[in-house]
């Protein structure tokens, strides 16, 4: 079994929500199952495909102050996309992801949660399809099908303070980052021998290394099979 992996980077708005709508459409009984990666680079409303964009948002107001609307083809509620968040999207063929909604909401969410745990964020998983923080919601999922693919989609935030310094160590440059979740957080270190990587891109990198990790693992357990690629 292969997943493609797709690392978008920053792309606009409509970029972000069009990436996993297009590749779903597109999909054939030979497309991989594909995970992608993107960071909007602009703010945007963002509404479920049942839900009435009258009611749920203030659409004079997203208007004036030049607030785009987009409707999305899977489910969950209205979310405001900002800037700095980390999209997880799953594309994948029918029958691979677990049949019970419930299953496969923990399936996606639990290597979001550990890269939060790993950044010394308390994060949990909380019934049916968030994260929460001190029992506050902090991100949420969505799933549907989108033509022939079953789709998943939730974000990361990248809300951290961090600092970064390069040194030289044994005639080599390494970067450093210094990074806490909050004014109060414990400090970790994070380091890596590319000095040209920012603090986001080394976040995604981690983020893929679980997203990739745990879904293997869960993959196996489903299938029985260790006969799983990248």
């Amino acid at each position: 079994m292969a997943v493609r992996l797709i690392d978008a980077g920053t792309v606009s708005f409509v970029r972000s929500q069009t990436l996993y709508h297009g590749l779903s459409y597109v999909q054939t009984p030979d497309t991989p199952d594909t995970i992608v990666l993107v960071t909007p680079q602009s703010r945007y409303m963002c509404i479920g495909f049942f839900q009435d964009a009258a009611l749920e948002l203030n659409l004079d107001y997203c208007q004036k102050n030049h607030i785009p609307v987009i409707r999305r083809e899977t489910g969950g509620g209205t979310v405001y996309i900002v800037e700095g968040q980390l999209f997880v999207q799953w594309i994948f063929q029918k029958g691979v992801l677990p049949a019970r909604s419930d299953h496969r909401f923990q399936l996606f969410i639990k290597p979001l949660v550990e890269t939060y745990k790993f950044f010394g964020i308390d994060a949990y998983y909380h019934p049916v399809n968030d994260v929460h923080v001190d029992g506050k919601k902090i991100a949420g999922t969505g799933a549907g099908t989108i033509d022939d693919a079953e789709v998943v989609t939730g974000n990361f935030l990248f809300g951290f303070y961090y600092k970064q310094a390069i040194v030289e160590w044994k005639s080599k440059k390494i970067k450093l980052f210094f990074s806490r979740q909050g004014k109060n957080g414990k400090w970790k270190v994070f380091i890596t021998t590319n000095p040209g990587l920012s603090f986001i891109q080394m976040i995604e990198i981690y983020q893929t290394r679980w997203t990739i990790e745990v879904f293997f693992k869960r993959i196996e357990a489903i299938v029985g099979t260790g006969q799983v690629s990248v």
